[in-house]
């Protein structure tokens, strides 16, 4: 199986089966993920690895969603805490996080944050994703 291929798989398990975050982000490094971008309001979601890049489709029952003109970090965290508890899945969390201002988020996978920013990047969120 191909990296790609690898990645693919993880991808597709990881929301048919529900995986917390954190695993999937685990798989996703051991894969060889180096990065991803995820931009929310059409979905384009790249990951990149040494033997290039995929692009993964929109999630099911993924509609596009509003991407806020003002950015609200406090709303940026409580979409992010409401997700972390299960409260949301990720379809849901998209549209509060874009209805938070959030255009895009970059994940850094050696430093292990993820940056949530608005449209012209003057605003950002950033979190650590926990060992």
């Amino acid at each position: 199986m191909s990296q790609i291929d690898q990645i693919e798989s993880i991808l597709n398990q990881s929301k048919e089966n529900h995986w917390p975050y954190t695993k999937t982000f685990a798989a996703l490094e051991e894969a060889g993920v180096t990065s991803y971008e995820v931009k929310l309001a059409n979905y384009e979601a790249t990951y990149f690895c040494p033997s290039g890049k995929l692009e993964e489709p929109a999630p099911k029952y993924f509609q596009l969603p509003t991407v806020a003109e003002f950015f609200s970090e406090v709303a940026v965290k409580e979409a992010l805490i409401r997700h972390q508890k299960a409260q949301t899945n990720y379809v849901e969390w998209i549209a509060e996080t874009a209805a938070a201002g959030v255009s895009h988020y970059r994940v850094n996978m050696k430093d292990r944050i993820v940056t949530y920013y608005d449209k012209d990047e003057r605003h950002s969120v950033i979190e650590s994703i926990p060992v």
